[in-house]
């Protein structure tokens, strides 16, 4: 085992990182549905289905309609949609279940992620050792800091939440949700391809090719069929004097 920094390689950790993601889907999943069951979501959602099908029905056009869809209407047909979604709009009923519709899946998003990702990135790790989450348990990775000492739970918690949960995880997901709900055009492009150019960045020039929730928490993804781990950096430089004495012995 050796006791300077072993890097991973970036096979192991994409592996590694597209097997947790798929188990952070998996757990969002299940506390999506848990608080949707909680919140009652389903009646909103039902509620508001009723009123649009109601207002298709009595003007003739889907309220869901694409951008083309509206387009290949004739003005006259255009006109009467959009009295339609004038009257719609005004319906105070209509709106009010709409926005608790709206504010419910944001609700449910943002908590079912943040369990989910908490779950699979620090209490996981913290029962594991060593940093490892399901997929880097699979893959034989560990997580410690940048002088190889253990990763204390403070720090896999502001990885877990500052760095995945709230920069790689949810600023993306919001503003895909703000595009689809045409609060946000091509910023919201700019947005996203900025956060990927800076991550690619981040983890090409630093020295231990770190990604953005890893550089803010001072920690680094090793390999541990190689990695020395110590509890302190009083061990590692114990054990560090130790091997020099014994290499001075061999050559004496």
């Amino acid at each position: 085992m050796i006791a300077d920094i072993q890097n991973a390689s970036i096979w192991k950790r994409l592996s590694a990182l597209l097997l947790d993601l798929v188990v952070i889907a998996v757990l969002a999943t299940g506390f999506a549905f848990l608080i949707s069951v909680i919140t009652n979501y389903s009646s909103y959602e039902e509620k508001l289905e009723e009123y649009y099908q109601e207002y298709e029905d009595r003007y003739g056009f889907k309220v869901m309609m694409t951008n083309s869809e509206y387009e290949a209407l004739t003005p006259e047909e255009q006109e009467r949609c959009q009295e339609m979604f004038n009257d719609l709009n005004s319906n105070e009923d209509v709106l009010y279940v709409y926005n608790m519709t709206i504010n419910l899946s944001l609700v449910i998003i943002t908590i079912s992620v943040l369990l989910a990702v908490l779950a699979c990135d620090f209490i996981l790790p913290l029962v594991f050792k060593n940093g490892q989450t399901i997929g880097k348990k699979v893959f034989a990775l560990g997580v410690v800091n940048l002088n190889s000492v253990r990763v204390k739970p403070i720090q896999m918690f502001s990885r877990a939440l500052l760095g995945k949960y709230v920069i790689e995880i949810m600023i993306p997901i919001i503003v895909i949700l703000l595009m689809l709900f045409g609060r946000l055009g091509f910023v919201g492009t700019i947005i996203i391809g900025g956060l990927t150019i800076f991550q690619v960045i981040i983890c090409s020039f630093t020295k231990h090719h770190q990604a953005i929730h890893d550089a803010l928490a001072y920690t680094v993804v090793v390999d541990m069929q190689t990695q020395m781990i110590f509890d302190s950096d009083e061990e590692r430089a114990q054990y560090i004097a130790n091997n020099y004495q014994m290499a001075v012995k061999k050559e004496n």
